[in-house]
């Protein structure tokens, strides 16, 4: 008989908009869990005490902890994708509102709190080590990466930019705005959204001065040297954020009580 993974989200055949509201009720008092007490120390008294809720109500909906955690990143993903989708069709036929939606949708407040960002990074972290999570993560970036590539490539035609790589600039992109997100992780009081928004359409401004000639153009060498910096950070955040799960999993294995290890930032 075939087994559910208790990695996969469960799947309710029965489901009634009183159960699918319990369960987001659930899911959303999992990413405050994360957020206060980290992956590693979730529990499901955790999230029922968050939710108001008995432990059974939680063991109801979820039958295990991993069960409730993937389906928590499933629900991120999806929302993620459900608001990029539609903030993109909202931007109607312009390839160059396309590009500005997709930067105001990646700050919007509705997945980008310090909430939502710190859960993502946990998630992101504890990839390396769980191929569930990392299929589902490397679906939603290829997807993501493929959308963006093809609106750069659509405003290279359109302007004529020559020797402008649609590949590079989404990479480049994608790790600025990684970068901002990780930023605001480590030091959200400094962190200033609409600076990171300013920045990311200066560094488009340098490849596609006629698509953003309203902003003020940097160096192009600046530019590119800023963004290979900030990909050798987002590289650096990711290896120390999953050494650091993994160290705390090994020490909890052990019946070790886990020694404070913050994560300090990459120096700029």
């Amino acid at each position: 008989m075939q087994t559910m993974n208790e990695t996969e989200a469960p799947k309710q055949p029965r489901a009634t908009p009183i159960r699918e509201a319990r369960q987001r009720q659930l899911i959303e008092s999992t990413i405050v869990a994360i957020g206060r007490y980290g992956y590693a120390k979730l529990t499901l008294n955790h999230v029922a005490s968050l939710a108001g809720l008995s432990p059974g109500i939680v063991n109801f909906h979820f039958r295990s902890k991993e069960q409730l955690l993937a389906a928590t990143l499933e629900y991120l993903v999806e929302e993620y994708e459900a608001f990029w989708t539609q903030a993109l069709a909202d931007a109607g036929d312009s390839v160059a509102q396309k590009v500005e939606a997709m930067i105001e949708a990646d700050f919007h407040l509705q997945i980008n709190s310090l909430e939502k960002v710190t859960v993502w990074y946990a998630f992101w972290a504890e990839a390396q080590a769980n191929p569930t999570y990392r299929e589902r993560i490397s679906r939603q970036e290829a997807r993501y990466f493929e959308d963006i590539r093809a609106l750069f490539q659509r405003l290279i035609d359109e302007g004529g930019y020559a020797g402008v790589s649609a590949d590079a600039v989404a990479y480049g992109i994608s790790a600025m705005m990684d970068g901002f997100w990780f930023d605001q992780m480590i030091d959200p009081a400094s962190f200033d959204r609409e600076e990171a928004k300013r920045i990311c359409r200066m560094f488009l401004s340098g490849l596609f001065p006629r698509h953003f000639a309203g902003v003020p153009q940097p160096d192009r060498g600046a530019a590119m040297e800023a963004l290979r910096q900030l990909q050798n950070e987002r590289n650096e955040a990711l290896t120390a954020l999953a050494q650091k799960e993994r160290a705390v999993m090994d020490a909890l294995a052990r019946g070790e009580s886990p020694k404070p290890n913050p994560i300090v930032a990459p120096t700029k």
